[in-house]
């Protein structure tokens, strides 16, 4: 019941915030495949909404193993394809580094919690680069080693169907 002085409240979903939870709960970053943004424990979210739909796993073994490859493999090719490009742009700026007397400048972009942008400049931060090339290559081995557990997984799986 209403009465005087009282007030309504009005809830609202936030569902970019919903979405960065289940971000969180189901691995971090997924990879686009199939037209669903799928994370490494099989489930899987719609590419164009925050609301959703969320996708379960899949029920079957094989088809959650089947899943999860797909991620890692495509995981594994956004990010060498990455490291290659990074990799090419840091060997050139360290050539055009190399022929002049003072630091090359970036520009940084930042915003404020107002959301008021400012750009500041300062000198190029080549240990900032291979702080990301560390990154990239160590995620390249964490990759291939889900992908060879996972392999290894479907082949004991078949070897334990055929006896």
């Amino acid at each position: 019941m209403i009465t005087e002085g009282s007030s309504r409240t009005k809830v609202q979903i936030d569902w970019r915030g919903t979405y960065k939870n289940f971000k969180e709960q189901h691995g971090g970053d997924p990879v686009l495949y199939k037209g669903r943004l799928v994370f490494r424990d099989g489930w899987q979210h719609s590419a164009s909404d925050y609301k959703g739909p969320e996708y379960s796993p899949p029920t079957d073994p094989a088809a959650l193993n089947e899943l999860k490859c797909a991620y890692w493999r495509t995981r594994l090719g956004v990010i060498r394809e990455e490291l290659y490009e990074l990799q090419r742009r840091y060997n050139d700026l360290k050539q055009v580094q190399a022929s002049r007397s003072g630091m090359l400048q970036q520009r940084y972009v930042t915003w404020d919690e107002e959301g008021k942008r400012s750009v500041e400049v300062g000198d190029l931060d080549f240990e900032a680069i291979k702080g990301r090339l560390d990154w990239l290559r160590s995620d390249v081995e964490q990759c291939e080693e889900q992908l060879r557990s996972l392999t290894e997984e479907e082949d004991d799986d078949a070897q334990l169907k055929r006896e």
